[in-house]
Order: structure tokens, then sequence, then C-alpha cells
């Protein structure tokens, strides 16, 4: 890899001098959450991908886990079909490691092991979708180890919105939705609702039976102004519906065809006060934020385990505007407070042991965290922020982050990042019991310390745009779940001994040919390993080294909207006890167009995996084929 790193900074170099002379428009300012208070993208050393409502509205893709498949670091592990168990791990890391906030709300799922599910929110209540990467921290705490993905739902842009959608695809899919918002001079609200239907496919390698997915979301989102110092946002989020999934009865590592559920509900709910006094340079910000997980799987319709979580944040964050909007100096208090409960039947397994799931607990973490933002000279900027966090179950920790960002021209910029980062157990990992999986209350933190180095180019006057980055990153203390206890003969997870290694490099870029067609493309490579005695290393597990995805867009008449993908994922290991394996690489291909019928109405179509593809991202999952979907879409 050091090769490598060599090879990369000579061609930031050549890079450098090649495209100094070039000049460009101004690049757009895009408010983005990679501070305390939302900056311009151009702000900031960080390294953020952002999918925004054009990119939703003309992909049409039903799951969101499509559309991270394009980003530049983030490698996709789903177990079958959509609304099926999904991992997204960021830059070689766990994923866990990945904070997501539905308007800057935590919305991870402690029964999940501190994961996301991917499976709960719809596309067609989104504006856009923020990727930032690296270590987050000293702003977001112990969950934003490897970094954030901020998803922000709409809000009106007119006095009275009315849409609707409906669309029917394979595999007897159904998904319809429907959103209501207004907008006045002093605030706005939205409402939306939707609910997505399907029989799926069948995900084992054996049998017939069908696992599907049921999915209900409501969504409000509000903001007003009442008066010329004081703000309020409003937030809230319900989902809830039921997916069938197959499990290993047998352990032999293929999964067997079976009739097994899990229903779900989620609510999350936050209000953001705003007060900026008249006259000064201080703002303050407060934040009340609450998100409950409830999760029951069945099989054969007998309750097993069952767990509820609960997180209640309260977040106060004041900052000081020293001489322009760049150059501020904020400070954040934080307190968030963690319920657990996990119930099933008590298991007896003779001379292994009896295994008691059901279980109770409570965390608080207390923190504190400062952030220097200065815009040095009309080409420099510097940021520095650090965080003290006061566990209830851990031992107290502290992270900082640097960052510079030094524009060698109009059409250059060096990105700079260097941080640590922290990641408390989770619960399932500490008191968890699942099939052939129990706990280990005698974990401790994970930490890191890792760095980047970027170069965003441009030239033809912007009509060719890339980025390119080489990341590194040192953990400890690294959390493995497939450690086979020798007493139960059951996973567990453990503490690993030394350091785990991710690094790699990222490149895309776009190129606008014309008003009408543009390609955009990009590469990842990143070796994650871990240690396995002594001074070797072995990889890890479900982290291919090759990523790469082309997508070509054509747009005419400001009628039609054709867009093409085509996803690479490399080879990957996979575990199968007792062995690793080697999982093949594979190519999907996917289609869709949007046809803008008038200003009311648009009729759309998507085809996924249009080649039909067989493959697994996760060993002894199939993937599923060839699908389709037709719909429309209205707006009053």
């Amino acid at each position: 890899m050091i090769k490598n790193q060599n090879l990369l900074l000579t061609v930031i170099l050549i890079c450098s001098t090649v495209f100094a002379d070039l000049s460009s428009d101004n690049i757009e300012n895009v408010l983005v959450s990679a501070s305390m208070i939302p900056i311009n993208i151009n702000q900031t050393s960080k390294s953020v991908d952002i999918i925004d409502s054009s990119e939703l509205a003309s992909s049409i893709a039903t799951d969101i886990t499509d559309l991270l498949r394009n980003i530049p670091g983030l490698a996709v592990s789903q177990t079958g079909s959509p609304g099926s168990q999904t991992q997204i791990r960021l830059r070689g890391s766990e994923a866990n490691h990945i904070l997501v906030t539905i308007d800057g709300i935590e919305a991870n799922n402690a029964g999940q092991n501190d994961e996301f599910t991917w499976g709960t929110l719809s596309p067609n209540d989104i504006e856009r979708i923020e990727i930032i990467k690296g270590p987050q921290s000293t702003l977001y705490g112990s969950d934003a180890m490897a970094g954030v993905i901020n998803i922000i739902t709409k809000l009106p842009n007119k006095p009275l919105e009315l849409n609707a959608y409906s669309d029917i695809a394979s595999f007897q899919t159904t998904n319809t939705g429907v959103n209501f918002g207004m907008q006045r001079e002093r605030g706005s609200y939205q409402v939306g609702v939707s609910n997505l239907s399907s029989n799926g496919a069948n995900i084992s390698r054996s049998g017939k039976e069908r696992d599907g997915y049921e999915n209900t979301n409501l969504n409000i989102k509000s903001y007003f102004i009442l008066n010329n110092q004081i703000t309020i946002h409003g937030k809230a989020h319900r989902t809830f519906g039921f997916s069938e999934y197959d499990a290993d009865f047998d352990f032999d590592s293929i999964i067997d065809d079976a009739d097994m559920h899990a229903r779900f509900k989620t609510d999350i709910a936050g209000i953001e006060v705003g007060y900026s006094p008249i006259y000064s340079k201080w703002n303050h910000k407060l934040f009340v934020n609450d998100a409950e997980h409830s999760n029951q799987d069945y099989a054969d319709d007998i309750i097993d385990i069952s767990t509820t979580s609960k997180k209640r944040q309260l977040r106060f964050i004041s900052s000081f505007e020293l001489n322009n909007p760049i150059n501020r100096f904020s400070v954040l208090f934080e307190k968030e407070d963690e319920d657990y409960s996990q119930k099933g039947p008590v298991n007896d397994f003779g001379e292994f042991g009896i295994f008691d799931p059901n279980y109770d607990s409570k965390r608080d973490v207390k923190s504190i965290a400062a952030e220097y933002r200065s815009q040095i000279k009309e080409n420099l900027l510097l940021a520095l922020s650090k965080r003290h966090e006061k566990s209830s179950a851990f031992k107290n920790s502290e992270t900082y982050t640097v960052e510079v960002s030094y524009s060698l021209n109009e059409m250059n910029k060096i990105r700079v990042l260097y941080g640590t980062s922290t990641k408390n157990p989770t619960f399932t990992e500490l008191f968890g019991f699942y099939t052939n999986f129990v706990g280990n209350p005698d974990l401790i933190p994970e930490e890191a310390l890792g760095w980047e180095l970027s170069l965003d180019t441009s030239m033809l006057n912007r009509s060719v745009e890339s980025s390119i980055s080489i990341f590194h990153s040192d953990l400890i203390n690294e959390i493995d779940g497939n450690f086979i206890d020798p007493v139960s003969l059951r996973y567990t997870a453990i503490n690993k001994f030394g350091k785990s290694k991710r690094q790699g490099m990222e490149w895309s870029t776009l190129v606008k040919i014309n008003n009408d067609l543009e390609m955009n493309w990009s590469y990842t490579y990143t070796d994650s390993k871990q240690p396995k005695m002594l001074e070797n290393y072995e990889r890890e597990l479900r982290r291919p080294r090759n990523l790469g995805s082309l997508r070509v867009s054509w747009k005419k008449f400001n009628k039609l909207d054709l867009r093409a993908e085509i996803q690479y994922n490399g080879s990957q290991l996979d575990f199968a006890y007792p062995d690793r394996i080697s999982m093949p690489s594979f190519t999907v291909a996917n289609l869709s167009t949007v046809y803008f019928f008038n200003d009311n109405l648009d009729i759309y179509f998507r085809f996924d995996n249009l080649l039909n593809e067989k493959y697994e991202e996760v060993f002894s999952y199939k993937a599923q084929g060839m699908s389709a979907k037709l719909g429309v879409r209205i707006r009053l």
C-alpha cells in the first residue's frame, strides 16, 4: 500500500501543475452538517458526497441503498431481497461505525447492534442525503467513528403543495405515497405518508418460500419563525412493518428455507430552537431529540427474541462569529440517556449451559466539545475541534480533529483531515443472545486514529470535476463478533489485540459532455485487515478491495430523463464455519427513465439488475434477480 500512496501523491502534484491555469465559475455553496453549525461545502476539508433532490427524483430508486452503492468508499452487504438486513461499511469500517441521522436526530437502532435499519425509510420523502466521511466523534460522539450519513427530509417550496405517487413492480411489489405541505411567510410544514409492500423472492439456496416485506412511513416536518430572534424546527418520523427472513438452523453456514419474520417499529422526534440576539454575534441552538426502536423476531408465528431501546438526547450549541461567518468559535454541551431491554425464552442447552436472554440496561453519556474554524488567508482554512466524553458504563474518552483546506488556485484544492474517534460496545455485543450468538459483558471501547489527503480539481470551465483521496486509519481494541467461545461453542464478541488497519484510495469524476449528457464514475480501493497473531494480518470480512460505478444521464427536450448505471463489486471474504471463503465479484446494471408529461404528471420506469446477474453479497443469501417497476407521480 505504501507504493500506492507514493504513486498517488505524485499524481496529486502533477494534477496541481496541469490544472493550475484553468479558470471556472465559483463552487456552488451548499450547506452541509460537517461542523457544529452547518457550513458551505467548500469550507470543510472533510470528504462529503451529496445525493440531491434531482438525483433522488431521477433515479426513482425504491431502496436508498441502491443510491449509496454509487458513493465511493461505501460497501453494501444485503441478505437477499430489498427490505432484508443490510449493512453499509465506510472505508473498511464496521457497519455500526457509521452514524445515521434523520433531520439531525440519531436513528441507529440499539436493538440491531447500533446499525441503521435501512429498509425503514422511503426515498420519496427525502430532500437530500449527505455522506460525511472520516472520524466524526468530536462532533457526534462514539457512534460516528467512521462517518455520518445525514438524511434530510423535505419541506415545501411553494405556498401549497400536494404530491402523490404510485408504482407497481416485480415480485408483486407496490409502492404508494402522498405528501402535503404549506409554505407561509413565517413558516412551513409538510406531512408525508407512504407504504411499500412486496412478496419478495426466495433468499435461500434451497426451497421456494418467498421472503416478503412491508413498510409504512409517516413523516412530519415544520419550521416556524416566532420573531426576529427565535426559530423553531419540529421533526417527527414513524415507520413500522415486517420483514421475512431465513436462518441457519443446523449451523452449517448454509441458510435454510424457513418461515421466520421480524416486526419493527421506529419513532423519532425532535425540536430544534434557534436563538440569535439582535445586534449580537452569538447564535444558540437547543436540540431535544428522542428515538425509540422496537423489534420482535418470530418463528412459525411464535415470538422469540424481542428488543426495545430508547435514546433521549439534549444538545446545546453556542457559536460566536469572530469577524465574519467563516471565522467562528463554537461550544457543545450534550447529554444522552439510553435504555435497552431484551426479552425471550430461556434456553437450556444441557452441558453447554442455560442461556437467559432477558436483560435490562441503562447508560448515559455527558459530553462537552469545542470547535474553532478560521479562514487564515483567502485560500487557507483551518478547523480544530476537541471533545471530552464521560460515560456511566465505560472509561472517559477524548477525541480531536484537525482540518486544513488550501486552494492552490480557483481550480485546485488540497484538503487534509487528521483525527481520533471512539466506538463504545453495543448492547448487542455486550448482552445479546440470538440463535448461536452470546454477548460478552467484558468488552471495552474501540479507538481509532485516522487521516486523509484529498485533491479536488476542475478543468474546461468545470465541465470536468474530479476528486481523489487517500485515507488511513489504525483501530485498536477492534470488536470481533465472529469468535467461537470454546465453552458454549457459540459465537461471541471479543476485543482483538493489536492494530487493525484500514487504508485505501477513492476517486470520482463528473464529466458534463453537453447540456443534455453527463457521465459520473467512481472507484474505491480498500485494504482492510485485522491482526491474526503476532505481526500477521488477515483481510477483514465483507470488505471488497475494489468497488466501482459508472453512471450516464441523458436529458432531452426538458421532457425525458434517461439514466443508466453499472455497479461493480469486487471479490470479498466471508465466513462459513470453520473457514473463511472468497466470494466472487459481480456487476449489476440498472436503467431508469422519467418522462415529464407536463408540470403536473411524470411517468417513470426502472429496471434493476437488468442482466439478471446471479450473485450473493452475503454467503448463501441469494440476491434478488432482475426486477422492473412502472409508476406515476402527480403534483398539484
